[in-house]
Order: structure tokens, then C-alpha cells, then sequence
């Protein structure tokens, strides 16, 4: 009799005293509102609970409990934090017959609601007319949407390709490429100077060269020197290369040593 009332009295106070915890992790963007529910590890402890309360708090400033129940809060991400991460814990005190506590930590990662700073890695380009050149930036915080613009799109234009910015030179001058995100902006200056053709006699075509267009694009079948002029006769590249790459739809003619090639693009 006294074995079965101590296993009684054991029994209770294991019950009394059980607890469960479960960590979980959540990026939210700042101005975001998330929903923390309790997760399933401790509804199915809860099923056998008779009174039950739960208890929402947030240990940080960044965070926001903006409506709450017993299973469930709405948090709202106020601003962004230096550190890595933040914790909003819940914790949950069950007033009933088994007397079961459950708790559970909730760790959220604040981050900005698009970049905090752009930039160029080039600051200072110079080009000939006629050649092309990527401009590519780069960001702190979260990703973006991203606007390039020319200040005389007659120098210089470029297109944007996320934090890429292709930029094409059309006549000799000064222009300034911007790309601009929110708040944030950077600026690169382009120098194009007058392409030369005095040298076409030094191009040299060394073998058989075949050509092929896509789009706005010039493959060569090997890299050589050669010189692209407009149907005005105006040259708009010269170099040693094997592709091209924004090229106006029209005719052209490319000239590779002694020999000359009528293109459409």
C-alpha cells in the first residue's frame, strides 16, 4: 500500500512540473507583421490542459505585438537592428488539472526593407565611340529596384539589368551614369573620346573569318582586330575582339584586314 501511494505521489509531481520547448526562426522585413502561432509540438500538450493562459512578450524595441489570443500573436517589425538577430520569446502558463507549462522562443531576424546603401565599383570611365561597357554596382541591406539613367543620352545611354548597368558610347563628350535605389544613388563619369580610323591599314585579318548576328549581338569565329562603320561611314568600333553586344538593328560594315563585310543586324 505505501509503494503504490508513493508512486502516486511521484506520478503528480511529474505531471506538475512537465515542460516542453520549442525554438523557431523567422526573417521578417522592417514594417512587416508576421504571425507566431504555437507550434504543433505544443498544441498536442495543450489538447489535455483544462485552463490555460498564454503570455506574449517581446524582449526588444524593434519589435511590435500589434494583436494577441492565447495561440497566437501578430508581431510587426519596427525598425532594423545592428545585430544579427533579435529573440521575441512567448511563454505559456496553463492553469488546470495536469498542470503543464509550455514555452517556446521565437528568434527574428530583422532585415531592411530594401538597400541601405548603393555604389559603383567604377567611378571614372573612359571610351571610345562605338564601344560598350558594364557598369556594376553593389549594395548594403536587402535586395532592390534598381533605375540606371544617362544625364546626355547622346554620349553615353545604358540599360539596366538589376545592379548592372550596360552603357554604350555614341559621340565624343562627358556623361554621367546614375543608378538610384529609394533614398540611395551613385554616379559614375564617362569620358568618350573620337575613335580614330587612321590605322585601318594596320587591322589584319590573319584566316577566313565568319560572322553571325543574333539580336543585337556580333559573333566573330575567332577573336581578331577589326573596324565597324555605320552606312555613313562613321566608325563606331574599333578593337580586337570575337562578340558584340548592343548593336543597333540596320546595316553595317565590318572591315578585317583587306576584306570587307556587309552585316545586318
Amino acid at each position: 500500500m505505501r509503494n503504490i501511494l508513493l508512486s502516486f505521489i511521484i506520478a503528480i509531481a511529474n505531471a506538475l512540473s512537465a515542460n516542453a520547448t520549442d525554438i523557431q526562426t523567422y526573417t521578417v522585413k522592417v514594417g512587416e507583421v508576421i504571425k507566431l502561432q504555437i507550434p504543433s509540438t505544443g498544441r498536442a500538450l495543450l489538447n489535455r490542459a483544462t485552463g490555460k493562459r498564454g503570455d506574449w512578450s517581446v524582449n526588444t524595441s524593434y519589435l511590435e505585438i500589434t494583436e494577441y489570443s492565447w495561440d497566437y500573436c501578430y508581431v510587426k517589425a519596427k525598425k532594423v537592428t545592428n545585430a544579427t538577430s533579435v529573440q521575441q520569446t512567448v511563454t505559456f502558463n496553463l492553469n488546470g488539472h495536469y498542470g503543464d507549462k509550455y514555452y517556446a522562443a521565437h528568434s527574428i531576424k530583422i532585415v531592411p526593407n530594401g538597400p541601405t546603401s548603393i555604389s559603383l565599383r567604377e567611378n571614372d570611365v573612359e571610351l571610345e565611340t562605338g564601344a560598350t561597357h558594364t557598369l556594376q554596382a553593389t549594395i548594403t541591406g536587402s535586395s532592390g529596384i534598381y533605375k540606371w539613367t544617362s544625364s546626355d543620352n547622346d554620349i553615353v545611354s545604358v540599360t539596366g539589368e538589376g545592379l548592372k548597368g550596360r552603357i554604350t558610347a555614341h559621340s565624343d563628350g562627358i556623361a554621367y551614369i546614375t543608378v538610384s535605389t529609394g533614398n540611395y544613388s551613385a554616379t559614375a563619369k564617362i569620358t568618350v573620346t573620337k575613335l580614330e580610323t587612321t590605322d585601318i591599314d594596320k587591322v589584319v585579318c590573319e584566316k577566313e573569318l565568319s560572322i553571325s548576328t543574333k539580336e543585337n549581338c556580333l559573333t566573330l569565329s575567332y577573336e581578331t582586330n577589326i573596324i565597324i562603320l555605320d552606312m555613313s561611314g562613321k566608325a563606331i568600333y574599333k578593337g580586337s575582339t570575337d562578340h558584340i553586344e548592343g548593336l543597333e538593328k540596320g546595316l553595317y560594315i565590318l572591315q578585317a584586314g583587306d576584306k570587307c563585310y556587309k552585316i545586318s543586324i
